[in-house]
């Protein structure tokens, strides 16, 4: 594929705080070849008139994150599919180097992202969260996400796989790459880089976040459900 139209996705639900920096990363990226869909779960702060300033399109629409992007999708024209989370600042390179790790059988790249905030707790954070991806790979477990989804795939094989579960609250991207990899092979590459907002790590508590993402984790290897209540 020869520059081929990449279609950025964003869900939100009441991102005003967050938006705007995230929607501004992905204009500025250097590649340029691409359209925004913004897909909103009917906000009651500003976050729809910041979409519709930064966007190619806003529907909103009464859904769940994973719902959100599997509508979002429905709504673009490219070959790529690019799923980010409204609280993600890309570099602006990211794109661009998602894009070369696209070939042969790779069906989906996903990106190393580091926390929006410095210091020791947070520097340890990223490398807990950096191993348990990788470990995750090594061990036949692939995921598209990391503290937040930042990742693209092709758009033919994510219609093949059809889409993220509507089903469930969370691991929705666990589930979503189990289908994708019967399709080809999913890529973690650390050139491809973001940063990821803790602002659920400085509401709940990092012990309790981690708590959570753990157990949700475990349940649905087990029992193949995530029915935890989704923490926002």
């Amino acid at each position: 594929m020869d520059n081929p139209l990449v279609s950025f996705i964003v869900t939100t639900k009441n991102e005003e705080d967050y938006l705007e920096k995230c929607l501004k990363s992905i204009r500025n990226q250097t590649y340029k070849n691409i359209e925004v869909i913004v897909v909103d779960s009917f906000s009651d702060d500003k976050t729809v008139e910041i979409a519709r300033k930064y966007a190619d399109k806003a529907v909103v629409k009464d859904c769940l994150m994973p719902m959100g992007r599997n509508i979002g999708a429905k709504y673009t024209n490219g070959e790529i599919l690019a799923f980010v989370d409204a609280d993600i600042i890309l570099q602006d390179n990211w794109l661009e180097n998602a894009l070369s790790e696209l070939k042969d059988n790779v069906v989906a790249v996903t990106s190393d992202l580091f926390p929006d905030d410095e210091g020791l707790k947070n520097k340890i954070l990223y490398w807990y969260l950096t191993l348990s991806k990788s470990l995750l790979f090594m061990f036949g477990i692939p995921n598209v996400g990391h503290s937040g989804t930042a990742a693209i795939v092709r758009k033919d094989i994510f219609n093949k796989a059809d889409g993220y579960p509507n089903d469930i609250v969370a691991c929705e991207d666990i589930a979503f790459t189990s289908r994708l990899v019967k399709y080809g092979k999913i890529k973690f590459s650390r050139k491809i880089q973001g940063y990821f907002s803790l602002r659920f790590f400085k509401k709940y508590g990092y012990v309790r976040r981690l708590t959570y993402w753990g157990k949700t984790f475990f349940k649905f290897l087990i029992t193949g459900s995530s029915d935890v209540v989704y923490e926002r």
